[in-house]
């Protein structure tokens, strides 16, 4: 075998190891080399492909099925790289799109089995597609936002956003992408996440806005500045009708509160909480600090991924002590499927890690935000729990809600909204969005508080006729009265929203059973219904017990 000149001498040229450069220079020096297996294409094997592995383990049933995941996607990266295509962002979320969408082309091919369920219900639920996709698997439409608003910026802050915020790399991993000093990191950090709350704004004012709503960009800016944090009557006067700068000041306070939440969101859809629980960086120094020096096995590429043996769609296969045993021969897809991608997924498919679950990874069919399953996003702020505050109602652990299933029209006195998908902009403590689609009155949803506006969404499934809203908090029994002002917002298929309630104050009290009836007007079919909750008199967050959602 013919020696890389790269990989020699390296010492008396001046050039740093793979290992050492930012991933443009690494993807330069890939393309420039015609052999299949180089040092360049290795070190970035391992630089990226741990994550890949820790994403498509939870898109896939089995370890097998997501080594193929990882591999297959490596493959597609480096094709793309030699081709001199660039991402759009940076180049992990890059290789986790591609895992995304191998993915979707699996369940298109008939090869759903291979899928976590709740992979699959994702892609039945919102009809998604494998060709001419904008948005992550599992986004929402107004998600899309958060896309725009990452591409814009430069490629740098991309990479701090990515790697030291989301990802919570540490420094000195982040420092190399950006060939600067791990000292640098903390300060880049904050302005990073600067950058992309002002892009975000913007964004979303071009995306959703008018002239008038432009005119407070900069009032917007101030109220949710971090350590700032003004009041502007103004402001807050024109919130009061429109839900688009409601919206946009309830998602920069999530931005500010939970940062690797809502980033994952926007940038990676399905599965994000769990891939944020994962601790990729964790994951990869394991794998990469435990390899043993003797040669790996390396299987060869097969013109298309076989379906699992009787063997592999038994039980899946789980660690022993340290040693995981991700098990089946590694499969690779040929297109562009090199020697080196097959080898680095070999290789860190095999070391201490996390042990491999006895059942497949779910999520939900719809994106999970941060204020559902993020574990960053709990305990942002402090409740009050039962015994120490008197709007509180008991504390008890919850069970998520059901996922969705798709329902013909429905009688008129069926809640709609019972057991169904609900996200929020936050939570406190384990009152979860679910808590308010339970069917009980003594749970509930709470947002962080001090933190208004909030808010809470409905995913109703298929688009459905509803015209009713009945909105309640705990029994006044345990309860007192207060005032709550809420916004409603209806969405076809995500795309299409409209305000069909402005901001609106509803009173809770015993003359209606702590419960408020809101009229929609004419039939409304959606799909998405979202509450945003500007203001609560007796509880500095917003606050919502049971919402029942009817067609008459």
């Amino acid at each position: 075998m013919v020696s890389e000149p790269d990989a020699a001498g390296q010492a008396g040229t001046g050039r740093l190891p793979e290992q050492a450069v930012p991933d443009a220079e690494l993807t330069d020096r890939i393309r420039r080399r015609a052999a299949a297996s180089t040092p360049p294409v290795q070190a970035f094997g391992h630089r990226h492909i741990p994550a890949a592995l820790a994403y498509a383990r939870l898109c896939s049933r089995w370890p097998a099925a997501a080594s193929a995941l990882a591999t297959h996607a490596f493959s597609l990266a480096t094709l793309e790289i030699r081709r001199g295509i660039q991402p759009r962002g940076i180049w992990r979320h890059q290789l986790l799109m591609l895992v995304q969408q191998t993915a979707a082309s699996w369940a298109a091919d008939g090869r759903s089995d291979h899928l976590a369920p709740g992979f699959v219900a994702c892609l039945e639920a919102t009809g998604t597609t494998t060709r001419g996709r904008l948005l992550p698997i599992g986004a929402r439409p107004h998600d899309g936002t958060m896309l725009d608003a990452f591409h814009s910026l430069p490629e740098r802050t991309r990479i701090v956003l990515w790697h030291a915020v989301l990802e919570a790399e540490p420094d000195a991993e982040t420092a190399a992408l950006l060939a600067t000093e791990p000292d640098a990191i903390a300060a880049l950090k904050p302005l990073a996440q600067q950058a992309l709350h002002k892009a975000y704004l913007h964004a979303h004012l071009q995306r959703n806005g008018n002239q008038t709503c432009a005119r407070f960009q900069r009032l917007i800016e101030a109220t949710t500045r971090p350590g700032d944090l003004r009041r502007s009557l103004d402001l807050e006067q024109h919130m009061d009708t429109c839900s688009c700068c409601t919206l946009a000041v309830a998602h920069l306070f999530h931005m500010m509160q939970d940062p690797r939440g809502a980033l994952a969101e926007g940038l990676l859809g399905w599965g994000s909480a769990a891939y944020l629980a994962d601790t990729p960086h964790e994951h990869r120094s394991h794998l990469l600090t435990t390899r043993s020096k003797a040669p790996v096995p390396v299987a060869r590429a097969a013109a298309e991924t076989p379906a699992p043996s009787a063997q592999q769609t038994g039980t899946p296969v789980r660690h022993r002590g340290h040693r995981a045993a991700l098990g089946a021969t590694t499969i690779v897809t040929a297109v562009a499927a090199t020697s080196a991608a097959v080898a680095a997924v070999a290789l860190l498919s095999g070391g201490r890690g996390k042990p491999e679950p006895a059942t497949p990874t779910t999520q939900p069919p719809l994106v999970t935000t941060a204020a559902t399953t993020s574990p960053s996003a709990a305990g942002t702020s402090a409740s009050p729990t039962a015994g120490t505050s008197p709007n509180a109602a008991p504390s008890r652990t919850q069970a998520p809600s059901a996922s969705p299933t798709p329902a013909s029209s429905p009688k008129n006195n069926v809640n709609l909204a019972l057991h169904q998908t609900a996200t929020a902009s936050s939570y406190t403590q384990n009152y979860v969005p679910s808590n308010a689609v339970d069917g009980s009155t003594t749970t509930y949803w709470e947002s962080a508080n001090n933190a208004l506006p909030q808010w809470f969404e409905m995913d109703l499934g298929p688009p459905t006729d509803v015209r009713t809203l009945v909105v309640r908090l705990p029994p006044l029994a345990d309860w007192n009265s207060r005032r709550q002002t809420i916004a409603i917002d209806a969405c076809t298929n995500g795309h299409d929203c409209r305000t069909v309630v402005p901001a609106t104050p509803y009173t809770f009290a015993s003359s209606t059973g702590n419960a408020v009836t809101v009229a929609l007007g004419p039939l409304i079919r959606t799909r998405y219904l979202k509450l945003t909750f500007t203001a609560n008199t007796g509880w500095p967050a917003a606050q919502l017990s049971e919402l029942h959602i009817f067609s008459s």
